[in-house]
């Protein structure tokens, strides 16, 4: 018991600032819906579209690849192996502004994509369109800053995140209101990206400066082509899991489209899934927390303690009914989120995957489509398919992950750690270190 009382204070330790983090980064994006409503219907829903249009097929994208990092950073932190921690953050960076790249091609033809799926809705698409075009650098700034998260994350280091945000928040409010006011839509896209960036160079800086202060040992250099090779194996099924999870919401305001008057449906939708998020943060502190104890663990044993222990009255009204449904959603997310940081922590992603392609997408968003489109249950349809999607893929995913090897999974990790030791230590006998 005493074990598992020291376990919850170290958890608690990390995802109390993790949870403030988290509270801090969702409310730029509920502040962001509320200066688009402040501009009109149009406004409003173009912008929601436009922004879940983005998190399908970028940040989803970034943020999933970035997962891969997770497992790395938590087991080299437990074997205090500094050298692979740096490097991983590099790699990391570089990886992500690779995939950014064809990603931003993806978003450039953002127009005709959306026309295609709604083609009876060309003013709403254009105004998305305009939306994602003017986030465009977000995804660069993106693929700096989560790296960076989680390397921080990660070594338990969260009150510089913390600040951060709530440095970037403040610059999101004040950025948000100046920039809409002369250019409208396209100043909300701006002012959320000038945010990202002013959190990543806030880390950037934090972290230059913390290791400059560091005794550097320039033998200590491993070879970073198997480490592409190996963030390149984890970052398929990290991101995978990640997309799948994520998507199925955006796909929820996706299908919204389909529905009668579907202005109004995807600016209810988005709505509630912004209060959503606001109690989000707090499950993805969990996740997180959970993830990095395990991780951390792994790479010095003894895992299982870890893991045991403003709009229209119709929007309006609409938004009332729905939000409802979605706090079951909520409540079943919970474990769902913190079993997949675990998940994550133990390098295994596929048991996300699985979780999530069973219990969502063979599940949740059919019988989401029927409720809502066919039986015309509209939103409320929509999310009581999620929400039985989400109990399918907490019962799968809470089997997977409790049925685990423990011992097992720290033999693997010690081992994986020890091999790199051994690789560093061949470098330098051969003058690889310089």
């Amino acid at each position: 018991m005493k074990e598992i009382a020291r376990e919850l204070q170290r958890q608690f330790a990390t995802a109390l600032p993790l949870a403030l983090t988290n509270l801090a980064w969702f409310a730029r994006t509920a502040i962001t819906t509320l200066f688009l409503s402040r501009l009109g219907d149009a406004e409003l829903a173009g912008g929601l579209l436009g922004s879940s249009f983005a998190n399908v097929t970028g940040f989803s994208v970034l943020t999933g690849l970035a997962g891969a990092v997770e497992p790395v950073y938590g087991q080299a932190h437990g074997a205090a192996n500094r050298p692979l921690l740096l490097q991983t953050l590099t790699t990391a960076v570089a990886l992500l502004l690779c995939a950014a790249a064809p990603l931003s091609l993806l978003w450039l033809a953002a127009d005709p994509l959306l026309l295609l799926l709604f083609p009876n809705e060309k003013p709403l698409c254009h105004v998305a369109r305009a939306y994602v075009a003017h986030l465009l650098p977000a995804l660069p700034v993106t693929a700096l800053l989560a790296p960076l998260r989680a390397y921080l994350t990660f070594q338990g280091d969260t009150l510089p995140v913390l600040l951060s945000s709530l440095a970037a928040l403040a610059v999101h409010v004040a950025a948000t209101w100046r920039l809409s006011l002369s250019f409208r839509l396209r100043g909300v896209a701006v002012a959320f990206w000038l945010s990202d960036l002013c959190m990543a160079l806030l880390l950037l800086f934090y972290v230059v400066i913390n290791n400059s202060k560091k005794k550097k040992d320039k033998e200590e250099r491993a070879k970073v082509e198997k480490l592409w090779l190996r963030l390149a194996k984890l970052g398929g099924p990290c991101c995978l899991a990640t997309c799948l999870e994520w998507w199925c919401y955006e796909t929820l305001i996706l299908m919204a489209g389909k529905l009668p008057r579907a202005s109004t449906a995807i600016a209810v939708l988005g709505l509630v899934l912004n209060l959503d998020y606001l109690f989000y943060a707090g499950m993805m502190a969990l996740g997180s927390s959970a993830g990095a104890r395990v991780a951390y663990e792994l790479g010095g044993a003894g895992a299982r303690v870890a893991v045991f222990g403003v709009k229209s009255a119709e929007v309006a009204v609409g938004v009332k009914k729905a939000v409802k449904v979605a706090a079951a959603v909520d409540a079943v997310s919970f474990p769902l989120v913190v079993l997949a940081g675990i998940g994550r922590g133990m390098g295994r992603p596929w048991l996300g995957v699985w979780a999530n392609v069973c219990g969502f997408y063979l599940v949740g968003l059919p019988l989401g489509g029927v409720l809502g489109i066919r039986v015309r249950l509209g939103v409320a349809g929509l999310l009581v398919g999620a929400l039985v999607g989400a109990v399918v893929a907490v019962c799968l995913l809470g089997g997977l992950v409790l049925g685990s090897d423990w011992e097992e999974q720290a033999r693997k990790a010690q081992e994986l750690v020890r091999r790199r030791r051994e690789e560093e230590e061949d470098g330098r006998s051969l003058g690889v270190g310089g």
